[in-house]
Parts: C-alpha cells; sequence; structure tokens
C-alpha cells in the first residue's frame, strides 16, 4: 500500500502503530476497549507528522474515521482531526478524479482543507 500511496504522489510514512488493529470488528461488545486501540493508532499517525490515514478496510474506516473523536478523547490526544481515506480515494485523487465522484464528502473527518492545501 505505501508503494501506491507514494506512486501518486503522497508520501506513506512509517509509524509504529501502522499496522496493528483497532479492533473495530468488536464495536459493539467492546466499544472502550476500540476507542483505545484506535485512539492509540490515530495519535500516533499524528505524533510522526501524518497529515491524513490510510485504509483499505471497511471496519478500519469506521473507527478510524467514524469513532475519531471519542477515540482521541479516550487517549487523552487532545483536540484534533485527521482525515481517514480508503486507498481507492487516494488512488483516485492521484489520477485526477474529483472530490465528488470519490465520495469525499461522506467521510466523517472531511479532508477538503487537507486538499485544498495540497492544491496550492
Amino acid at each position: 500500500m505505501d508503494e501506491l500511496i507514494n506512486a501518486v504522489g503522497a508520501e506513506a510514512l512509517y509509524f509504529p502503530m501502522k499496522t496493528k488493529c483497532c479492533g473495530a470488528t468488536q464495536l459493539l461488545v467492546a466499544k472502550p476497549t476500540v476507542e483505545t486501540l484506535t485512539g492509540n493508532i490515530i495519535v500516533n499517525a499524528r505524533d510522526v507528522g501524518a497529515e491524513f490515514i490510510v485504509v483499505a478496510c471497511q471496519m478500519c474506516a469506521l473507527a478510524l474515521d467514524g469513532q475519531q473523536k471519542q477515540a482521541i478523547k479516550r487517549v487523552k490526544g487532545g483536540k484534533f482531526k485527521i482525515p481517514v481515506l480508503y486507498i481507492s480515494q487516494v488512488l483516485g485523487l492521484g489520477m485526477g478524479l474529483d472530490y465528488n465522484s470519490l465520495g469525499l464528502g461522506s467521510n466523517y473527518v472531511s479532508p477538503k482543507k487537507l486538499l485544498q492545501r495540497a492544491e496550492t
């Protein structure tokens, strides 16, 4: 996935929690645990300077994007938002597809500001 991200002009960063499971399959039965796992991933990505997180899994998107506010709060990570994009959205952006056709308006944390910065 890193090679694909780099190929379309973004920079895939290394961070220790990059391939850790967010636990999203347990969201209904162990929400605090999922929030802790997810929060640790998000905060670790922020700490290495990531401007967005790329996922290939729908469950990861649900936890990292949809549960982000609660997850960051759970691990006392401060107040911030970081967009979470599917790999297909990142590839589409790299190929010049537009915001709406990629469904970016459906993301919980909007990537609009990130994309505006990238255009300048």
